[in-house]
């Protein structure tokens, strides 16, 4: 990565907020897809702070906004991954395609990828440069 910013926060709208303001202050040195990065951000770190540590109280998340031939941008929790959050007839695309902010995120980024277990999810959107 040519450039790279990490920021950690705990899981509240507030800090979030924040987090996303510095992310995207940073992404926007190096990007002219901004908005859609934005958007597809929000959308993944919004999942956090409403479904990550439902119940479990407050937890850290991790941002990382790399830079090279495209932007790569990685949202991680230690939270109860998606193992918890569908019943087990579910498949996990079916849960994604619960709500908005999968294929949200899959229309504005060129990949998602989506590591999730019984302990935390990493979520990492690429963008063009």
């Amino acid at each position: 990565m040519t450039a790279l910013l990490t920021r950690h926060f705990q899981n509240s709208p507030q800090e979030a907020a924040s987090a996303l303001h510095d992310c995207i202050q940073f992404i926007a040195q190096h990007s002219q897809h901004v908005a859609d990065i934005e958007i597809a951000l929000a959308e993944a770190i919004n999942n956090v702070v409403d479904h990550a540590y439902s119940g479990a109280g407050h937890g850290t998340v991790e941002i990382r906004a790399g830079v090279d031939i495209g932007v790569h941008c990685t949202v991680r929790d230690k939270g109860r991954g998606f193992a918890h959050a569908m019943p087990l007839s579910m498949q996990r695309d079916e849960v994604a395609e619960r709500g908005y902010g999968f294929p949200l995120m899959r229309t504005l980024a060129a990949d998602v990828t989506i590591s999730s277990g019984g302990v935390g999810t990493d979520l990492t959107l690429s963008f063009p440069p």
